[in-house]
């Protein structure tokens, strides 16, 4: 998601490595004001801190967009939603619609924007071809479609390495009492003399009306379940042309909202206090206390906002003994959050254990015990029943920050002395170091790729082993197989024999066959799904329940429409 500065917010969702970030400062780009400010997010804390390094002057979180909190402060929005079929689940509004990934990103980016803001999402074209309109009438609820471009099968290829046929799309969220748009992208449409046995081609109603827009032509495919559409390159035409023109034709289209001017200094401060979340390991994180030129801050929504005190005429806020005690906390909660991460990544700790014993003791000699606990026991006049309760005033003031109760464990508190001393954290190892694994053959070095990835890496075990990757593949044998349907463009993909030799195993052996033909590497996965193929069942061996999920409603109501009367008789005695 990116966000802007001064003159403008612009966002970026699924940032990456900032490819997007100098595409648009690049010679070509439109000029940006050079007080613009971008807020990239990123879920992969190594891909956000590479682009941290790339742009260290720009706000990048390292963190889950479903989850991240943010404003509703955005000017600008683009970003390449992940192509990804999972539905999300979240608490939020969107989150309960059960909503694909990549429309959920966009969905909720547009959420995110000022009132005659806009968004642009390179997606694939699913988000408007899909039959199911229900995605895009959330998106119509509160945007309007400012127009598209799809581009040919291949186009991403060498930036995302993968052939599916994108959009770049263009929305407009509206104001308060704007009517709303054109909705004709809300539908899809049959494409006129492209049945070929199987029903015409079906996308979008913009596309097809607007072939201008389409920098290919329609036609047919083979997929994973036979035969679909796809957008066919123009062999005469360049894309690096064509597609600016397209886009030209949406810029009359689209009207921007005066840019805010906003407070840069926070936003600097964020950055490089390294906001973000707790498996990040960041020091600052949604909810955090920090200090800002000597100033109380909190990070709301993902924002830093100035922390009220009551002085003066100053009405609103916290008492300024509670500021004060938060203030005395905030260095304890750092020094004690370095002395962990040193230890988690097996680096020199006693610096950190000296900061936080200072901290600590500065704390204590104004405010006495961090855990201090002050219990209050009264006696019920009516029933003689006692009662207890507890303040923790030193405590109570933050609680809104997340690491309260880290602050809270580092010191071992007396209840009945009401005095606390330093715990173990100041003077040993609490936190053992993350071991190397012991990798002693190529099968090792798979549990070690799977463990890190996910998956099978193939340079990763080559350089776990010290050995090539061919020679890794070797020793593996039937444990691995390369998948003939993501390697694709010179980009091989292995998976582990669980996932190559199990689901639809038939559609992977016709897939293997097919792609035997052109490299005889997948004989191997050809043999190997022979073995694995169910017998096939006789029509006496399948059982159909009317209201099994597998039977299409029509085939039920058919069926019982045509089922004989029957009439029963009830003799009461």
């Amino acid at each position: 998601m990116g966000s802007g500065g001064p003159d403008g917010v612009p966002g970026r969702p699924c940032a990456g490595t900032g490819l997007w970030h100098r595409a648009l400062h690049g010679e070509r780009a439109p000029k940006l004001d050079p007080k613009t400010v971008w807020t990239a997010i990123e879920n992969d804390p190594l891909t956000a801190r590479i682009t941290r390094k790339l742009f260290p002057n720009q706000w990048v979180r390292a963190e889950d967009f479903t989850t991240a909190r943010l404003a509703e402060r955005y000017d600008l929005v683009i970003g390449n939603p992940p192509f990804s079929n999972r539905t999300v689940r979240g608490t939020d509004e969107l989150g309960r619609l059960g909503l694909s990934l990549h429309d959920y990103f966009i969905a909720r980016s547009i959420s995110r924007l000022r009132p005659g803001a806009v968004a642009m999402f390179v997606t694939s074209r699913w988000t408007m071809d899909k039959s199911d309109a229900g995605a895009r009438r959330t998106i119509f609820e509160t945007a309007d479609f400012v127009g598209g471009a799809r581009l040919p099968a291949g186009a991403i290829r060498d930036d995302a390495g993968t052939d599916v046929v994108v959009d770049v799309l263009v929305f407009r969220r509206r104001a308060p009492g704007e009517d709303a748009g054109d909705a004709t992208w809300l539908d899809v449409a049959a494409l006129e003399d492209t049945d070929q046995g199987e029903g015409p081609l079906r996308i979008n109603r913009y596309f097809a009306e607007n072939g201008q827009q389409v920098l290919g032509r329609h036609d047919w495919t083979s997929g994973q379940f036979g035969p679909e559409y796809t957008c066919k390159a123009n062999p005469l035409q360049m894309l690096d042309e064509a597609l600016p023109l397209a886009l030209g034709r949406l810029s009359s289209l689209a009207r921007f909202p005066t840019p805010q001017t906003l407070d840069m200094a926070p936003v600097q401060d964020n950055h490089a206090a390294e906001v973000g979340t707790a498996a990040d390991g960041a020091l600052l994180k949604e909810g955090s206390y920090l200090l800002h030129k000597g100033v109380l801050h909190q990070i709301i929504d993902g924002e830093t906002v100035l922390v009220k005190v009551k002085k003066g005429e100053q009405k609103e806020g916290i008492f300024q003994k509670h500021a004060a005690i938060i203030k005395g906390l905030i260095p304890v909660r750092d020094a004690a959050r370095l002395v962990l991460r040193a230890q988690v990544e097996n680096l020199p700790y006693s610096a950190h254990q000296a900061d936080l014993k200072r901290a600590y003791q500065a704390f204590t000699r104004q405010f006495g015990a961090i855990n201090l606990t002050n219990t209050t026991t009264r006696v019920d006049e009516e029933t003689g029943e006692e009662k207890s309760t507890q303040r923790r005033p030193n405590l109570q003031p933050f609680y809104d920050d997340p690491d309260v109760w880290l602050v809270s464990s580092i010191e071992e508190y007396n209840e009945k002395s009401q005095t606390g001393r330093p715990g173990p954290i100041f003077s040993e190892r609490v936190i053992q170091a993350p071991s190397e694994p012991e990798v002693h053959g190529a099968h090792d070095a798979l549990a070690v790729s799977l463990h890190e990835t996910g998956g099978v890496d193939v340079e990763r075990m080559a350089e776990l082993l010290g050995r090539p990757g061919e020679e890794v593949l070797a020793e593996l044998g039937s444990s691995v197989y390369l998948d003939p349907i993501r390697s694709t463009g010179g980009r091989e993909v292995w998976v582990t024999a669980d996932e190559a030799l199990s689901g639809a195993v038939r559609t992977k052996l016709a897939q293997a066959r097919e792609a035997a033909e052109r490299d005889r590497r997948y004989l191997r996965n050809v043999a190997a799904l022979e073995e694995v193929q169910p017998e096939d069942l006789r029509p006496s061996d399948i059982t159909a329940r009317l209201g099994a999920p597998w039977i299409p409603v029509p085939d039920v109501e058919a069926f019982v429409s045509r089922m004989p009367t029957v009439r029963c008789a009830t003799t009461i005695r």
